[in-house]
């Protein structure tokens, strides 16, 4: 799947352990709404290196993977969704 938009925020990055390291940011996008959508994205490993080369407000074009899971826990069965950026590239046109 694909998005264009604009990049809201950058937040640092994450060391999950010492081998996983994921990186989010906050894109605003107008595709297929009249309505400004601000979605939370998710970078991991290399890509998090390829998200540095940007900054607050680049119009960006974003390639990515929805992923979900369960988890049972104490208050019962709850679903996570991920949205994970594996290319993300500058949108603005040369």
């Amino acid at each position: 799947m694909e998005l264009t938009g604009r990049i809201k925020s950058i937040s640092d990055i994450q060391h999950i352990s010492d081998k996983f390291k994921k990186q989010e940011f906050v894109l605003e996008t107008e595709i297929n709404t009249p309505y400004v959508q601000t979605i939370l994205m998710e970078c991991q490993q290399d890509t998090c290196d390829k998200l540095n080369q940007f900054n607050d407000g680049d119009e960006v074009r974003v390639f990515f993977n929805i992923r979900g899971r369960q988890h049972n826990g104490a208050n019962g069965l709850k679903t996570y969704n991920s949205i994970v950026v594996w290319k993300i590239m500058s949108n603005v046109q040369q």
